[in-house]
């Protein structure tokens, strides 16, 4: 064999093995999906990113085929024709933005992709999303869509959640124990539940329909953002490290109020930490929070203001005090209360002629065991027999529950 016929057999060889390896490295995974509704002959915008540099990708619409091969970093968005009303990515994606394409992309199914990390789909016109399969899924942005509800008690390793501007009515996030961001405002959300959230550092569940709201569990929420519901009770005794609270517009009496603002975590030797508990000076709330001892708040280091115009709320009257016993023996000093009927049956009644901010009733034991607010008198029927001190408005007496 001649040295010349030696080195063509080496070099066909050679060249064989690097084309089989090229169209190795060009095959792309045709089992790995995602296919996106997009209105038919219109563009729909794409980013992606892949599992590993240099990975083949096609997407297909009908009889249309773009190949294309992307790595671990964001493309720039591209626009891809619809020709018969479906746009399907095939490959190893592993990032998706296909978010801003308004009415044309109205259903995105994900469910031949389970490698999934991050989803952004916002800005669109999608009524359902299915993600139950994104187990790896950290990041959804699927805000400013036609939502109505969301499933995400199987993606736990959830840590951002974009979901507001739809109307999802309920939302559990109890089994996403790894979010840290939550933007659910502007839906109509009457159940919503944050139990397990136990990273959540921001909340923002403003404009809904939330009568209650329980963050006992959120013990490193820092911002708060909850105005605009019906909210009528809030305690953030738990969330020491908060620092932001926006809570106006919502239905908390003087009385809860009060009660905020002696739950606000002491931010001595910190930055001050901000509430807003009214909108701006000509609120309907203004004369509510005037109402309160907001130097309960004051003392804690917290700045309470309005929320549009960002300055200092000054003028408080009450003198609601916070923490401590508020037992029989301690009653001395303090200016009496004028009640009637004592001993009572039924309905306890202060003689004022106008209502007062805040009653409280109390046991022998410091106990409260009934209050209202913004009222003349007090439901006491359902109380045992015995002593109790009532206290409203800094005014305290004793009085025998028959």
């Amino acid at each position: 064999m001649s040295k010349l016929f030696r080195k063509k057999m080496i070099v066909a060889i050679l060249a064989i093995m690097c084309g089989a390896a090229i169209v190795q490295a060009q095959e792309v995974n045709m089992s790995r999906y995602v296919t996106l509704n997009v209105t038919k002959n219109e563009k729909a915008s794409l980013s992606l990113t892949a599992d590993a540099d240099n990975t083949p990708l096609k997407i297909v619409s009908g009889g249309q085929e773009n190949a294309v091969t992307i790595g671990t970093s964001w493309t720039d968005s591209k626009e891809y024709a619809s020709v018969d009303g479906t746009i399907t990515i095939y490959g190893n994606v592993q990032k998706i933005n296909c978010s801003n394409n308004d009415k044309k992309l109205t259903g995105i199914d994900v469910s031949h992709n389970a490698e999934l990390t991050i989803l952004f789909c916002f800005k669109n016109a999608l009524t359902t999303l299915d993600v139950g399969n994104l187990t790896k899924l950290e990041y959804l942005y699927c805000n400013d869509n036609k939502l109505t509800s969301l499933d995400l008690s199987k993606n736990k390793q959830l840590s951002k959640l974009n979901c507001f501007g739809n109307t999802i009515s309920s939302l559990d996030l109890s089994q996403n124990s790894q979010l840290e961001i939550v933007r659910c405002y502007k839906n109509v959300l009457t159940k919503f539940n944050i139990n397990g959230c136990n990273q959540l550092t921001l909340l923002h569940c403003g404009e809904n329909r939330l009568t209650s709201l329980d963050v006992s569990a959120n013990t490193k929420l820092e911002r708060l953002y909850c105005d605009n519901n019906d909210i009528s009770k809030l305690d953030v005794s738990n969330n020491e490290q908060l620092n932001t609270l926006f809570c106006y517009n919502n239905k908390l009496s003087v009385e809860a109020f009060d009660d905020l603002f002696c739950s606000l975590p002491n931010r001595k030797d910190k930055e001050a930490g901000k509430i807003a508990p009214t909108l701006n000076k000509s609120s309907a709330e203004k004369d509510k929070i005037l109402s309160t001892n907001g130097i309960n708040a004051i003392t804690r280091n917290w700045d309470v203001q309005y929320y549009e115009e960002e300055y200092n709320i000054s003028g408080f009257k009450g003198t609601h005090q916070c923490g401590g016993s508020t037992g029989i023996d301690e009653t001395k000093g303090l200016p009496a209360l004028a009640v009637y009927p004592n001993p009572v049956k039924d309905v306890l009644n202060i003689a004022t002629d106008k209502p007062v901010h805040s009653i409280r009733i109390y046991n022998a034991y410091g106990t409260e065991v009934a209050h209202a607010a913004d009222a003349t008198s007090i439901d006491v029927s359902q109380l045992p027999a015995g002593v109790y001190m009532v206290r409203a408005d800094g005014k305290v007496t004793r009085i025998i529950k028959e």
